[in-house]
């Protein structure tokens, strides 16, 4: 009798572990991984601190990332893949080919068709004529 009673606890402490303890290992990733993006590279998947990227710009169905760390990595997704998994960060398309984060950028240079900023790795990216306006707000709101 004693011993049915001892497997059968051990049985019901087996269950309640497995019942709870995935579920907190993936609660605390989520939160290990908050403020990460994750990028599919040719050598596994990187995780990188948005805040570090610096842009991505188009090659074709792919983009290549950019970070504060002078790394540059080819990723199998298009910039739209970006643009949406960006949304509510402090990125901006401004071009075709190019999204840049606003927290990297050191200067904007107005052109009568559009501009061009230098971001803080040194690269000058072009600002298309369309999206001048919006991205002139964008930065004169920031400025104040």
């Amino acid at each position: 009798m004693e011993l049915i009673n001892a497997v059968q606890k051990i049985s019901e402490r087996k269950k309640k572990d497995q019942g709870t303890t995935p579920q907190m290992n993936t609660e605390k990733l989520k939160t290990a991984l908050s403020g990460k993006l994750a990028l599919h590279t040719a050598n596994g998947i990187e995780y990188v601190n948005i805040k570090d990227i610096i842009r991505i710009e188009a090659d074709g169905s792919y983009s290549i990332v950019y970070t504060i760390d002078k790394k540059k990595m080819l990723i199998s997704k298009n910039l739209k893949f970006f643009e949406e998994s960006l949304e509510g960060e402090s990125f901006f398309r401004t071009h075709k080919s190019h999204i840049i984060n606003i927290e990297h950028l050191k200067k904007y240079y107005p052109l009568k068709d559009g501009g061009c900023v230098e971001m803080a790795d040194g690269s000058e990216i072009l600002v298309s004529r369309s999206v001048k306006p919006l991205f002139v707000d964008l930065i004169n709101q920031n400025s104040r």
